[in-house]
């Protein structure tokens, strides 16, 4: 099965989805995962195609100007006006890379991964690899620390 996983992020967003891509390639998948560029080395190395995607509203958060954004001192509203063509590209990204894909796996802040594969008809799967939005008794969610 022709499979893209989306994500981006930091290598801690990243790494996890190479894991998962590499045991899917070794049982006979074909996996292609589309981040940013700055992971192209580390992704052809675990065997597994790469589609790049533009990361640079993640460039902007590490900026003054989003730093404070993000702690809400700053002006959102600019910010945002900054932001969503930036995600636009990401999107349009997304789309070119998954051309030919039988089957999408995403992280949330890829943006899109659900309405990618909803408009290609084909399967898409949330994986998160800590428990943020199904925590269970015995992994709490990081954010909220009750078990279900």
């Amino acid at each position: 099965m022709k499979t893209l996983i989306l994500t981006v992020g930091s290598r801690g967003d990243v790494q996890p989805y190479l894991a998962l891509g590499a045991g899917l390639h070794a049982a006979g998948h074909t996996v292609t995962l589309a981040n940013l560029d700055a992971f192209a080395g580390l992704v052809s190395e675990h065997g597994l195609g790469f589609r790049p995607l533009r990361g640079e509203f993640l460039e902007l958060l590490q900026t003054d100007q989003g730093k404070a954004a993000v702690a809400g001192k700053g002006n959102r509203l600019a910010l945002l006006r900054q932001v969503t063509p930036m995600l636009r590209r990401m999107l349009d990204d997304a789309l070119v890379a998954s051309e030919g894909a039988e089957l999408v796996i995403y992280h949330p802040k890829a943006l899109g991964g659900y309405s990618l594969a909803e408009k290609l008809g084909i399967p898409g799967i949330l994986a998160l690899p800590l428990p943020l939005y199904s925590p269970t008794a015995a992994f709490p969610s990081p954010i909220i620390p009750v078990g279900s």
